[in-house]
Parts: structure tokens; C-alpha cells; sequence
């Protein structure tokens, strides 16, 4: 019986992802836990000549095994994608010690009504108890999910969200890096802020950064009238030709 558990392990495990994309996650989900409990039915049936009692309990034991892989793969999958990676730790930790925990005190149970009312009538409980986690399936949400949920990504700031900027904007020159860095040159920019390039002016004239506006808007019609003593621009000219 162990051993024919164990083949349908296999069967379940190899045929999950084929009927996870035709069924959809959901309803893979549920049809899995519809294998896992259903065939149990057989065993409280198991009864009469040898070989029908090892029959009814191979397919107990083939179709359950096969089941309970088909809902192990499409629930974990689910838990992957909508469970942040910070409290899958936690939220794994507690589902396991609500699904694996009470095996003691089912055991224990099982045990007791086994002694009290006879072994026959507490595997049709036992069965029941397994159909019984189609209720909580059902009415969820759960067999309306057709694909995984993408799940949100986590930006950390100075990092992914810098990286894809400066992907997209490709590799740029060292005058670029270094006005992102807050040292442009020909202007103030702050951390953070790219410079905009400068204008093209003639020898002696003054850029927008020096005459006080925006950057990358000033023209030669922007050149201050000759005498006002303006700062000049740095590897400019001293002067203006024809004026001191």
C-alpha cells in the first residue's frame, strides 16, 4: 500500500504542471484536495475477500497520494507568489504548525473514538473530516484564480529604482555623472538632480545658469548689456570683444 502511495506521489507530481495550466491555479488547487479526501471513502469500504479489501485500498492510497501532490504544488505556489519574502518565514511557520501541529491531537482522537465506538465507524469520521476542507475551499476565492498573481515589487530606495533609471537612460558621460552626483558643470544641481545640458553660446556670452534662469533656455539675446559687471563664465573670454 506504501508503496503504491509513493507511485502515485510520482503520477501527482509529474501531471501538476499540465493540469495547473489547463484548470488554472484555483481550480488545480481544489481538484487536488478533491483527490487527497475523496478516495478515503474507499477504505471504511474495504471489506469481504482479500483481494477486493488490497483493491479498494490501492486505490485509496494511489488516488489520495495523487491528489495531495497536485494541491501541494498549486498551493505552494500561490504561498510564492503572494507571500512577501520578509514574512515567509513567519507565515510558513505558522502554517505549519496549524496543518502538522494538531496531527498529534487528531491521532490521540482518532484513538479514543477508535476504543469507544469501533474502528469501522471512526475511519467514516476520519473520512468525513478530510471531505469537510472542500467547505473552506469553495466559497473562497481560491478556484477563481486562473494565472499567479504577480506579486508588488519592493523598491528599495538608492538602489532598484536607481538602477532601472540609469538603465533606461543608458550610459551616459562623466559630466553626467558627476551633475547626479550634485557637482554639474555650469550649474548647482543638488543629489539627485541631473543637470540639463548647456546652451550653445558664442565666446563671451552668458549661459541661463549665470544670468539666473533656467537652464537650458537662455539664448545670445540673454547676454546682459556691456558694463553691468555680471560674473562671467569660467574658460570664457575676459571680455567681450570691442568692450572692457
Amino acid at each position: 500500500m506504501l508503496a503504491v502511495g509513493a507511485a502515485g506521489g510520482l503520477v501527482g507530481a509529474a501531471t501538476a504542471g499540465r493540469v495547473t495550466r489547463r484548470l488554472g491555479i484555483g481550480r488545480s488547487a481544489v481538484l487536488g484536495y478533491t483527490l487527497f479526501s475523496a478516495p478515503l471513502l474507499l477504505v471504511p469500504l474495504a471489506g469481504g475477500p482479500t483481494p477486493v479489501v488490497l483493491g479498494l485500498l490501492f486505490l485509496a492510497e494511489l488516488g489520495s497520494c495523487v491528489g495531495a501532490m497536485i494541491a501541494d504544488v498549486s498551493v505552494s505556489s500561490l504561498h510564492a507568489a503572494l507571500i512577501p519574502d520578509a514574512l515567509r518565514a513567519r507565515v510558513t511557520g505558522a502554517y505549519r504548525t496549524l496543518t502538522h501541529g494538531v496531527r498529534p491531537l487528531g491521532a490521540l482522537t482518532a484513538g479514543a473514538l477508535g476504543t469507544a465506538i469501533g474502528l469501522r465507524p471512526t475511519l467514516w469520521i476520519g473520512t468525513a473530516g478530510a471531505l469537510l476542507c472542500l467547505l473552506w475551499v469553495l466559497p473562497s476565492p481560491v478556484p477563481h484564480i486562473g494565472e499567479l498573481p504577480t506579486p508588488e515589487t519592493e523598491v528599495v530606495a538608492g538602489s532598484a529604482a536607481t538602477d532601472e533609471a540609469r538603465g533606461k537612460r543608458g550610459a551616459g558621460t562623466d559630466s553626467e555623472a558627476e551633475s547626479e552626483a550634485g557637482g554639474g558643470l555650469g550649474t548647482e544641481a543638488g543629489p539627485g538632480r541631473k543637470a540639463r545640458p548647456e546652451t550653445k553660446a558664442g565666446p563671451g556670452d552668458w549661459t541661463g545658469a549665470e544670468a539666473g534662469v533656467e537652464p537650458g533656455v537662455a539664448t545670445e539675446a540673454m547676454a546682459p548689456p556691456e558694463g553691468e559687471g555680471l560674473p562671467r563664465q569660467k574658460g570664457r573670454p575676459e571680455a567681450r570683444p570691442g568692450a572692457r
